[in-house]
């Protein structure tokens, strides 16, 4: 059997999206836990504490959009993802945040965000393997 041949597993796809929607939710209930979290620290930054909420929930709120999205087209998710962890990363370099900032987005925003990209489109291959497969027999 080749390395790369392609198999239809439902197990491992049911595995990659199930990886991907909790990396997902995760991010939307952090999101919401940053806009809940930013009444504890009133008076930190120059905005007010309802425009860092709202920051915070819209961030949640299209979490939450890609989630549902995702559940019926998992390409367009993937996408969405991959280029949101990019469009997070330029956000970095624009506003030019130190290492601890850059540490933290890494491991909770943009890591989760690739690799839940990743996964919509390993499931989305074997989705499509799968397809092929169950037409040719």
């Amino acid at each position: 059997m080749p390395l790369f041949a392609r198999t239809c597993s439902y197990d491992r796809m049911n595995v990659q999206r199930i990886i991907a929607r909790g990396l997902v939710l995760g991010g939307a209930a952090i999101c919401v836990a940053a806009a809940v979290g930013v009444f504890a620290r009133l008076g930190y930054t120059t905005n007010t504490p309802i425009a860092d909420a709202s920051i915070s929930g819209g961030l949640a709120a299209l979490a939450i959009v890609v989630f549902v999205l995702s559940l019926y087209y998992e390409s367009l998710a993937a996408w969405l993802l991959i280029v949101g962890a990019g469009a997070v990363a330029v956000w970095g370099v624009v506003m030019g945040w130190d290492g601890g900032i850059w540490t933290a987005m890494g491991l909770l925003v943009i890591g989760p965000m690739i690799v839940s990209g990743v996964m919509y489109m390993l499931a989305a291959q074997t989705q499509k393997t799968c397809e092929m497969v169950e037409a040719a027999s």
